[in-house]
């Protein structure tokens, strides 16, 4: 699942490719925001669009699933509500130093006004422990999305699918959206995550090399 920033069109421009890029070839499905991708071995991979919107206040607003397009800089809850409009998953990321103080209210204040329409997004970046929002959001019965969460660091092209969550069963061929969203709306929080989070030192070192540019 991506969630593309303003400027990229990565899952376009595969999409538009009708010859096979390295050993790959992807082919469109029955929904606008679903490429398959099989490889010359057989293996496969189901690639699903998404976008990552940054709303006032800097917080993040992601709609999956969707290849809605709304604008960097709404109000961070009129984003949430053009994204549930526009029928996408409707994700709030953890973004490191974002869920605190008057912002970590304004999420909270989401998760009451909007309840289970919204999944909270964890993150590989984030450091061990608990974090308060996370499980406020667990308590409320949302589902939580682990990701990746790469960042413009060299090193971090070779972190997606480090941290991700397994759904049981295979996609149907045809209505995968209506599946993936059931999927991930009925998964029991942490029950079926893989991978692994950053350590408190790697994830305050990730943001010193990011901020050094």
């Amino acid at each position: 699942m991506l969630a593309e920033s303003t400027g990229e069109e990565s899952f376009a421009r595969l999409g538009g490719h009708d010859r096979p890029i390295g050993r790959w070839r992807f082919d469109g499905t029955d929904a606008p925001c679903v490429l398959h991708a099989e490889r010359d071995d057989g293996r496969r991979l189901t690639i699903v669009n998404g976008r990552q919107w940054t709303c006032d206040d800097k917080l993040e607003v992601l709609t999956m699933a969707s290849d809605a397009r709304l604008d960097d800089g709404m109000p961070f809850e009129a984003c949430i509500e053009a994204g549930l409009e526009a029928g996408a998953v409707v994700v709030i990321p953890w973004g490191f130093g974002k869920w605190t103080g008057t912002r970590r209210d304004r999420v909270l204040a989401a998760i009451e006004q909007f309840g289970d329409r919204l999944v909270l997004g964890d993150s590989a970046a984030r450091p061990g422990g608990s974090d308060p929002v996370l499980s406020a959001g667990r308590n409320k019965g949302l589902a939580v999305l682990p990701g990746t969460d790469p960042l413009p660091i060299r090193r971090h092209v070779c972190r997606v699918g480090r941290y991700a969550l397994r759904l049981p069963g295979t996609p149907p061929k045809t209505g995968r959206m209506p599946w993936l969203e059931a999927q991930i709306r009925s998964s029991q929080a942490g029950s079926q995550t893989i991978g692994s989070r950053d350590s408190t030192l790697g994830a305050v070192m990730t943001q010193v090399r990011l901020r050094l540019g």
